[in-house]
């Protein structure tokens, strides 16, 4: 083999081939500047695994930033693969092995290497780096993190990134305790303590003093909306409890009036967490194993030695609710003894969110996930599915379908408050009919008269069934997921035909306004503006740009998915805080975003469901191929029913926070409102994340928006 390599050694750091290497690195950009990095170039390239890795400690290294051994390659054909990374755990911890094999699809011409501890604070020590194109044995062990099971089972849950021969694969074993317990309470106590809905309780999070001493339960409502709070149930490490409940009074006004609405309570259920996630500042402890998300029915529940149960509690508001002050109680009970009894006080104001939902979404609950699923039980289980997002106010859509809505379906969600619906994806229908989903086609497939023809067939007898029922203003049509410029031509040319030959506003999220953005293409080109709505990523989103295309009468809308990461909000992510998929609404309002598209709600395994009866789920697979856990499932196949969970209720107050928003702008003007906004969300990477800042801010915007409404 004819190789040859170099290295560059900036001034705090080195990389070492092969052979022992010991370096510091400062967590800034400077000390990158000259380059850090081991070239290898290649005479006679070739496909052999590319095996990398070092070992690394670190001290204070912050979240955000790129903390791995960071490889680029390019083939022999010119090609280039970026970022091949084996990351290490941030914070502060000891020698810590990092490695990964990489399996290239074409022969490799040239392995840069780095060494990277950048764009975050911190410093990093590194040593033993290699690149090597040899494999490892088999069953060799690449990288493994410890968290553990307490208190589902007091062991330890070990994931191991292991090289099998072929792959990488991930394997998950128990091993004897070695993490200790952090439990503060008394090894025989119980504690029943109230957590704001927007906070993230895991199973090993125990109550702060204050949370510990009188708790309970106070809620501002407005006519249509729903608030929940967490009832938690915490153990010391000697003390279990089985045969927990709980039991609501009715809530009344001091006139006697009974509360205009319902309480429900479900039971808070329980995911593992996967390796090498994307972290945030605010996430759980690293030595956690278990998400709290799914909602579960209500039944007996039981609280295991040394941990926390919660329970999920929902005051929904009636539409025509009479305004007043609404208390009554909540009891905490072990079959009929009263454990706890929580106080409940509930506002409702001389005010109502509308029928119709007042911002636009489009969450996608794709029928091939669901009839995969459900094969003998699809209709119910989609009409399901359906009403699960109209009780989160939000509309159910797909912007994969290759086939027309139901009609009947569409009605139903009128009537229930939908504003909007895709009504067709711009791909022809795939040929195999167990097909879950199409993103995208080549651009043949599609620019053609074939299809154009298809199209000519199917949509003006639809659109005019859509005009007959009060549908058509509700329609748009999508495509060209994420497509880049290859596309851009024969998009121009078909948009024309679509409004000339359909009259349907056509939303996209192909990459014409981030290339605009960026200055790549003209604003003033047919190109920029050629589409109806524009659907940019919140992170690529610009407030100048924006208005912008609105003066010329175009919707943007914005999206959210496994990006963007931190200092961003993010509400796809488990490992995020609870309250950013509750301030995703903010952001619209405050950006002034036209509407907000989630791709995905129901990426379901075909044979995965929730037993209800169980509360912890080991063997729930959060994960994805972009190892980013929760992106794609917002709702989850039960055996019995289709479940919601924390952050889709939590989504759902973002919603009825933004009809307020409305509501109050309407009433006090757009600049009042923004006075408080203001203090929530001060950039797209800078808000706050406290629910009490949250809270605050819209009650007094309630206040202020009754008290003017009286006038």
């Amino acid at each position: 083999m004819n190789m040859r390599f170099s290295i560059a050694l900036p001034l705090l750091a080195f990389l070492s081939l092969n052979t022992s290497a010991f370096a510091v690195v400062e967590g800034n950009e400077a000390a990158f500047a000259d380059g850090f990095k081991a070239e290898l170039h290649y005479e006679n390239p070739d496909m052999r695994p590319v095996y990398f890795g070092a070992t690394s400690r670190c001290k204070d290294v912050a979240i955000g930033g790129e903390y791995c051994v960071y490889v680029d390659i390019e083939y022999a054909d010119g090609t280039p693969v970026y970022a091949l990374k084996a990351p290490f755990n941030t914070g502060t911890h000891g020698w810590e092995d990092s490695k990964t094999v990489f399996l290239p699809p074409k022969p490799v011409k040239v392995i840069k290497a780095y060494l990277l501890q950048r764009k975050a604070a911190g410093k990093a020590w590194f040593k033993d780096a290699f690149v090597s194109r040899k494999p490892p044995a088999p069953g060799t062990v690449l990288a493994e993190s410890r968290r553990t099971f307490r208190p589902f089972r007091d062991a330890d849950r070990v994931l191991r990134s292991v090289w099998n021969g072929e792959r990488v694969e991930l394997r998950v074993v128990e091993e004897p305790p070695t993490i200790p317990s952090k439990n503060p309470l008394k090894p025989d106590s119980c504690i029943v303590w109230t957590a704001d809905s927007m906070r993230k309780i895991t199973p090993l999070m125990f109550p702060a003093a204050k949370e510990s001493v009188s708790p309970s339960v106070k809620l501002e409502l407005f006519g249509r909306e729903s608030e929940s709070v967490q009832i938690c149930i915490s153990t010391g490490d000697k003390r279990s409890l089985e045969n927990v409940s709980l039991r609501t009074s009715p809530l009344s006004s001091k006139e006697g009036s009974r509360f205009p609405g319902k309480v429900g309570w479900q039971r808070i259920g329980y995911f593992p967490r996967t390796q090498k996630f994307f972290r945030h500042p605010l996430a759980p402890d690293d030595s956690e194993t278990w998400f709290p998300e799914p909602l579960l029915p209500p039944a007996p529940m039981s609280v295991p030695k040394g941990g926390t149960q919660g329970a999920w509690v929902t005051f929904s508001c009636a539409a025509d609710a009479k305004a007043g002050l609404y208390r009554g109680s909540l009891d905490v009970v072990q079959g009929e003894c009263c454990i706890k009894r929580i106080p409940v006080e509930v506002k409702v104001f001389d005010c109502s969110l509308p029928l119709l939902f007042g911002q636009k979404t489009g969450y996608c609950v794709m029928d091939g996930f669901t009839r995969a699923a459900y094969p003998d039980d699809f209709e119910a289980k989609r009409r399901e599915s359906w009403d699960v997002l109209l009780d989160h106010r939000l509309n159910p859509t797909d912007i994969s379908r290759t086939t027309l809505p139901d009609l009947e379906m569409l009605e139903y969600a009128k009537k229930r408050g939908m504003n909007s619906f895709c009504a067709l994806h711009l791909v022809p229908p795939p040929k195999d009919p167990n097909v879950k989903w199409v993103c995208y086609v080549e651009p043949e497939a599609v620019f053609n008269d074939e299809f154009y023809s298809y199209l000519k067939d199917v949509l003006p007898p639809y659109i005019n069934e859509l005009e007959k029922r009060g549908l058509k203003d509700m329609a748009y049509l999508y495509g060209f997921d994420e497509r880049e410029s290859e596309y851009y031509p024969k998009m121009l040319e078909m948009w024309k035909r679509l409004k000339k030959d359909f009259g349907l506003p056509f939303l996209t999220s192909c990459r014409v306004y981030r290339d605009v953005k960026r200055g790549q293409i003209p604003f003033e080109s047919p190109i920029a503006t050629m589409t109806d709505i524009l659907c940019p990523g919140t992170a690529t989103y610009d407030r100048a740009l924006s208005d912008k295309y609105r003066a010329m009468g175009k919707e943007i809308w914005w999206y959210t998915c496994f990006s963007p990461h931190y200092p961003y909000a993010n509400n796809a992510h488990y490992e995020y805080p609870t309250i950013e998929n509750r301030l995703i609404s903010w952001m619209t309002w405050t950006e002034r975003a036209d509407g907000f598209l989630f791709w995905l709600v129901n990426a379901w395994n075909d044979t995965d469901k929730l037993d209800e009866n169980a509360t912890y789920f080991p063997d729930w697979n959060v994960a994805n191929a972009l190892h980013s856990p929760g992106d794609g499932i917002y709702i989850y196949p039960g055996k019995s029913n289709i479940l919601s969970g924390i952050r889709f209720a939590n989504v759902r107050d973002g919603v009825e926070d933004y009809e307020k928003l409305q509501i109050a702008e309407r009433v006090l003007g757009r600049s009042a409102v923004e006075s408080e906004t203001g203090k929530i969300i001060r950039s797209m990477k800078d808000f706050s994340r406290e629910p009490e800042d949250l809270r605050a801010a819209i009650h007094r915007l309630s206040e202020k928006t009754v008290r003017e409404k009286r006038r």
